[in-house]
């Protein structure tokens, strides 16, 4: 009859809630050819929730974090056999054992050299999965207050827009990969804060708005701002150039003209000194004026002509 080839309650009751049913002791054991390509990363010091939330995404796809998981009793290695009441091997113990070496051997495979040296004696992949868990909790922590330190002190200086979001982007995903997720005012805030004088109009623009732009439409408006300084630049060199050129220069022209400075002040009777290009080059004993391009360099307008 079809009715009794079915699991009564009273047969389950007498297996362990851990113990794998008759049909998961049919199943093939994990392969671990075929779980090794799936981790795309090696566990570090700086990449464990990442490292976590790859691997579990497959422990719970193949059914398998119940073998970590401390909550779930381990078989028993032996059984009583009700009939002969002696002690007998546990088939769902040594099921359970060979799935767990094979899990140790993959978790292992998926860890640096120095994370590795942390773990070498553990003989089980659950006492490896809770020492990495334990090791990493802390460190976690300590990293993820180092990760705010960092964005909350940030600053654009003579970044471009895109490689100044790039670098907040990344202390971002790297305090979410730390368990700790922000919102988009805290990453706008400090993207604002740290973006300098240049853009102080555009930041009291976007803070007296009634709801700041989420992180990704703040980048577009920043390009955008970014393109209208540049073009204002571009303006202003374009119509006062010789300006442009004395503010580039400067720093030359005040070396190069001191000695000259000073001997006009001490130039004889012959006139006022060289710069205005008038009685003391004619007096004798005057110092001769510094040349026109000095003169365009110093004044912004040829004075000796």
């Amino acid at each position: 009859m079809a009715d009794t080839t079915q699991t009564s309650p009273t047969s389950a009751a007498t297996l362990s809630p851990s113990t794998p049913n008759t049909t998961d002791l049919d199943l093939s054991l994990p392969n671990l050819s075929n779980l090794t390509p799936l981790v795309s990363i090696k566990l570090d010091r700086l990449n464990y929730v990442l490292w976590e939330s790859q691997m579990l995404l497959i422990f719970h796809a193949h059914n398998l974090y119940r073998y970590l998981d401390p909550l779930v009793p381990v078989p028993t290695p032996q059984i009583l056999n009700s009939e002969t009441n002696t002690l007998e091997p546990n088939p769902s113990y040594t099921h359970w054992y060979r799935v767990d070496q094979i899990l140790l051997s993959w978790i292992n495979a998926t860890l640096t050299p120095p994370i590795f040296a942390t773990v070498v004696g553990l003989r089980t992949a659950r006492a490896v999965w809770a020492k990495l868990t334990a090791t990493f909790a802390s460190e976690s922590t300590a990293r993820a207050l180092q990760l705010r330190f960092e964005l909350q002190t940030i600053q654009k200086d003579n970044l471009s827009v895109t490689e100044y979001l790039n670098k907040i982007k990344l202390i971002v995903d790297s305090l979410a990969s730390a368990s700790c997720l922000l919102t988009d005012m805290e990453v706008v805030s400090n993207t604002l804060r740290g973006l300098g004088p240049d853009y102080d109009s555009f930041v009291t623009a976007i803070m007296t708005r009634s709801d700041l732009p989420s992180f990704s439409d703040l980048h577009g408006l920043l390009l955008h701002q970014e393109a209208r300084i540049e073009y204002s630049y571009q303006r202003q060199l374009n119509s006062n150039p010789t300006s442009a050129f004395v503010a580039r220069q400067q720093p030359q022209h005040n070396n190069h003209q001191s000695p000259n400075r000073s001997q006009s002040h001490r130039g004889g009777r012959g006139g006022r000194g060289g710069f205005r290009g008038g009685r003391g080059s004619r007096g004798g004993r005057g110092t001769p004026p510094p040349n026109k391009e000095s003169c365009i360099l110093t004044n912004g307008y040829r004075a000796n002509e």
